[in-house]
């Protein structure tokens, strides 16, 4: 069997989803499903077909919750929202009748229907039910590939059911492939209470857990396993016990169906925490014995501090395939991998590098103040930080530069996952930190030349692909990465749908939520993750230290270990605290100024000016923009489906 490195790219498919409502499909020309069952191989091949409905979640515009759509990511204003389509969400653009993106059927966005996909997953469960119900009658095929190829199907099953819960809440359950010919409520269903979809998806989760093997082999890279399927089920239990969804009658009071059922309950129920901290014990038990455990960089220099264990550790935990030891990654997307590295880099450190890459996507000013000292404090309760004059340029004591406060005595974390002007060792085209030598120092004031390449780093006066706040990523972009030449050629990464790291985080909050307290177990994974990013355990980092909020220690550091993968869009919205912080002006220093060029460079003083972002105004309406909205077109379709509430 060839590898299944690109599992989850389109494999090309003999049943074509369309039809005339979320739950048909084109009637099937005659002899079509005989030949997608007529062997081994092609029964494989539509199952391949299944994965091919994933999002693609290594596109920087493949999903919501990327870029621009909370508040992880600053994008240059020069790359309009018709462009950058994932940020239409956050700027109050999107409407029922246009939404950017759709999960639940095949309607494409009016405005964006070339480039912004439908996934249509409810097209993806029916083909799974399809492959379900003829696998066994494939000819030849043996017991162990039926098991083999069901839980894979099963999981797909489950796994697009809670896809489509995560980002619309209470949905249409389906548990059977339904006839062409349908009538009634069968044909139009309703969506059903969020508990109840919680429930049903978490039983299926449960049911192909011990069918899926414990760890994939090297030929069958990208397929579930059973801690995935359980990581899986933990994060929804966490999700389904958190503010927006456990109790909630600020929001939820009148989200009914049109029979007058609710579908979010209105009444708290503590007892969703254990389920969820039950859940994420399972998770991460199976995880162990399958030999997954926090990234640790063994070819790291020996000798080095724990910091700059931390740095490695950190700094190389997404780039690093499983198939080179990476065991904190469980199960990652193997889609596209040339997307983000593309977009985040900078020019002018591959040699020639002058059109590409595009370094136009930032991390926020608010995520930069998101992390720790060195200390394992945050930036406002370090008293060593100087917080109230963080903004003020100074001399960095290592490089003789002038750089902000803000940017010394953070946490390894911080300099593995951002770079900024003068940050020195960004790792690109092979200059990879320890082999191939330390990486490059940044020069991105205006008009200004890098020494070392005889190029600019992408201060252009244009403020097109450049960094539209003075902040870069490092977190995805591989060391070994190049651009030379203007041609990508990007290393292979994974992008991470469920690793350990997650599971740790998931126990340690739904802990901390039902007992009140941080110890135990809880805390020896908080520390554990604290020990691998190279800062003090959390007693050490808050001995003798005011206002510890034992609750917002544990998002913080949720926060930045899984910051840009996926995870903040929804964790605000769970907490319901992103009408609080999507909202927010973000702030730039003086990157683009006119009047300097290479004869007369921007000074530090002048660059180190602090700005408002140029993105455009930020909405966030409550409770409207707290679930995504339904496309109008499957609500005029299906006259049993409500809409989500202020949509």
């Amino acid at each position: 069997m060839k590898a299944i490195k690109n599992i989850f790219l389109v494999l090309g498919i003999l049943v074509t989803v369309s039809g005339c409502d979320y739950l048909d499909s084109e009637p099937e020309k005659k002899g079509t499903l005989e030949e997608a069952f007529a062997s081994v191989n092609s029964a494989r091949n539509f199952l391949y077909a299944c994965y091919s409905f994933m999002p693609e979640s290594s596109d920087h515009n493949g999903e919501p919750q990327f870029n621009g759509a909370s508040d992880e990511v600053c994008i240059t204003s020069q790359w309009a929202t018709t462009w950058h389509y994932s940020k239409v969400a956050n700027i109050g653009s999107q409407t029922a009748a246009d939404p950017i993106y759709n999960y639940w059927s095949y309607f494409k966005s009016p405005t964006q229907s070339s480039r912004c996909k439908a996934y249509n997953l409810y097209g993806a469960i029916r083909q799974c039910y399809t492959f379900l119900n003829r696998v066994e009658s494939v000819p030849g095929i043996s017991a162990a590939e039926i098991t083999d190829f069901s839980s894979q199907a099963k999981f797909l099953i489950a796994y697009y059911h809670y896809l489509l819960l995560r980002l619309y809440g209470p949905i249409v359950l389906i548990d059977r492939e339904i006839p062409l010919d349908a009538t009634g409520e069968l044909a139009f269903p309703k969506r059903r209470p969020y508990d109840e979809c919680v429930e049903w998806i978490a039983d299926r989760l449960d049911e192909v857990a011990p069918l899926l093997p414990p760890i994939q082999t090297s030929d069958k890279y990208g397929a579930p396993t059973r801690a995935a399927a359980k990581g899986i089920k933990s994060r929804m239990l966490l999700y389904a016990a958190s503010p927006l969804f456990n109790g909630n009658s600020e929001y939820y009071s009148d989200f009914k169906n049109k029979d007058g059922e609710q579908l979010i309950s209105l009444q708290y129920d503590k007892e969703k925490w254990k389920k969820a901290l039950d859940a994420a014990e399972d998770a991460i038990n199976e995880a162990h014995a399958a030999g997954h455990d926090l990234y640790t960089h063994l070819q790291a220099p020996v000798g080095i501090s724990d910091a700059e264990k931390g740095y490695f550790n950190h700094r190389w935990s997404l780039v690093t395939m499983p198939s080179a030891g990476n065991t904190d990654i469980i199960w990652a997307y193997t889609g596209s991998r040339m997307n983000i590295q593309q977009m985040i880099a900078p020019r002018g450190l591959s040699q020639g590098s002058t059109t590409v890459p595009y370094g136009g996507l930032a991390p926020s000013m608010q995520m930069v103040e998101t992390y720790l000292t060195k200390n394992g404090l945050p930036i406002d309760k370090d008293p060593s930080f100087q917080y109230d004059r963080r903004f003020g340029v100074t001399t960095d004591p290592e490089t003789g530069e002038k750089t902000v406060r803000l940017h010394l005595n953070r946490e390894p974390r911080f300099y593995a996952d951002i770079a900024y002007d003068r940050a020195t060792n960004f790792e690109l085209d092979g200059r990879d930190g320890i082999k191939g030598g330390k990486g490059y120092t940044l020069y991105l004031r205006m008009g200004e030349i890098n020494p070392e390449t005889n190029q600019t780093n992408g201060n252009d006066p244009l403020k097109d692909n450049i960094t539209p706040n003075g902040y870069l990523w490092k977190k995805y972009l591989h060391p070994n990465t190049s651009f030379a030449n203007n041609q990508v050629a990007v290393r292979a990464t994974a992008f991470p749908l469920v690793r350990l790291t997650e599971l740790y985080l998931n126990y340690v909050e739904a802990y901390y939520e039902y007992y009140g307290r941080l110890d135990g177990q809880a805390l020896i994974y908080l520390n554990d993750i604290r020990s691998h990013a190279g800062i003090p355990n959390v007693e050490t980092s808050w001995q003798g230290i005011a206002g510890k909020d034992y609750r917002e220690i544990i998002r913080q550091e949720r926060t930045i270990e899984l910051m840009y993968e996926g995870h903040r869009f929804f964790d605000a919205r769970r907490w319901k605290i992103a009408h609080l912080t999507f909202n927010k002006v973000q702030k730039r220093w003086n990157c683009f100024p006119a009047g300097f060029t290479t004869q007369s460079p921007q000074s530090a003083e002048n660059y180190l000016t602090l700005r408002n972002s140029n993105e455009p105004t930020k909405t966030f309406n409550v409770p409207q923009h707290y679930l995504y909205p339904l496309d109008s077109r499957d609500i005029n379709i299906n006259p049993n489906l409500v809409q989500n509430p202020g949509w």
